[in-house]
């Protein structure tokens, strides 16, 4: 249901040229970060008949607190409340945010990332220490990627800050 109480089944979506369903939390500083972005995208589709919807599947995150959050920064994309993750389940969500975009008969069209953009200028301080410096790169969609490097060299933390397990000092 959406915070007000209103029920949206993806059966009532059907039709729209797109629905864009986004994965995210009120906690997850990767989720937070997408915020600007996320309305900028839905106010440039929203003439087009794509649907946007946030799905907060998060069983700790209460509908008041997300409401508080939503109201507080004045969050333009309507957000949905999967109480049970029969959502996130039907669509295989792990991490957060995730994008889904499903076409007018309900077929995923692409899963994943919110952006395919590179990560740019990357940095994660501890005080004096700097563990990751100034990191960039551009992951095509589809490629498998690691890092290599001896121990203490930041790779750690640089998927950690990826992965929205530890917030970036900037970048």
């Amino acid at each position: 249901p959406e915070l007000s109480g209103k029920t949206v089944t993806l059966s009532s979506l059907k039709g729209k040229k797109a629905i864009v369903l986004i994965f995210a939390g009120i906690e997850c500083p990767r989720s937070t970060a997408s915020e600007p972005r996320l309305g900028d995208l839905a106010a440039a589709y929203a003439q087009k008949d794509v649907a946007f919807y946030v799905v907060n599947s998060n069983w700790s995150e209460t509908v008041e607190a997300i409401s508080e959050r939503v109201k507080r920064v004045s969050f333009p994309i309507p957000v949905l409340k999967d109480n049970q993750n029969r959502v996130a389940n039907l669509y295989k969500i792990d991490i957060q945010p995730t994008a889904v975009v499903l076409d007018g008969d309900l077929k995923i069209r692409y899963q994943g990332l919110i952006d395919d953009h590179k990560t740019e200028e990357l940095v994660k301080r501890f005080g004096d220490f700097t563990a990751a410096d100034n990191i960039t790169f551009d992951i095509p969609s589809g490629e498998i990627f690691g890092l290599l490097g001896p121990n203490g060299a930041g790779k750690s933390t640089t998927f950690k800050m990826l992965c929205g397990l530890l917030t970036p000092t900037s970048g």
